[in-house]
């Protein structure tokens, strides 16, 4: 068959990721722009600008509506995944956030960064839910649980932890649990 290539970033592209109902991807990259893409057929792809440096994440919410960025420019940014209105802006991060993933209802947005902290945001309004020096590197990456009730972060610092979602509690680090027993 045929490749269909998306060409249209300045720089390198970092990420990609496909939207739930696999008719749309999301690209990241050093260009500090994410791309929107319809893979279903031509057209140019929705350019989300703002970010002030390299795009380095993005995840779309469940119900495909919504896209979340990560950045070196220290924000986290969720817009409408229409490219419609001005993306909230998620701050608190002192350095690079290197990582966003959304809860499984949607309701909620976890972010890892390279000053060590894991953040856990109310998706409707950025409220802070969590916020934990879980690491003694970089996040490079954080993930919710498929019930959605505890994050696990992966980190430089060559671990990964478990934290409850609800509460923030810190767990464990995964080497020290049972497999299926969290």
């Amino acid at each position: 068959g045929k490749a269909l290539v998306l060409a249209g970033h300045e720089r390198l592209v970092v990420s990609v990721a496909w939207s739930p109902n696999g008719h749309r991807i999301v690209t990241t990259s050093r260009d500090g722009t994410a791309r929107v893409w319809n893979v279903d057929g031509p057209g140019a792809p929705l350019i989300l600008e703002g970010h002030l440096s390299a795009v380095v994440a993005a995840a779309w919410s469940p119900d495909g509506q919504r896209i979340v960025t990560a950045s070196r420019d220290k924000t986290a940014r969720v817009w409408n995944g229409d490219g419609s209105g001005v993306p909230q802006v998620l701050r608190g991060h002192e350095a690079a956030v290197q990582s966003v993933a959304w809860s499984p209802d949607g309701q909620s947005i976890a972010f890892g960064g390279a000053d060590t902290n894991l953040r856990v945001v109310k998706a409707s309004d950025g409220a802070q839910l969590i916020e934990q020096g879980a690491h003694a590197d970089w996040i490079l990456d954080a993930v919710f649980s498929t019930d959605g009730k505890y994050v696990v972060s992966g980190s430089r610092d060559q671990t990964l932890k478990l934290t409850e979602a609800g509460s923030g509690r810190f767990i464990d680090n995964i080497t020290n649990i049972s497999p299926g027993v969290p």
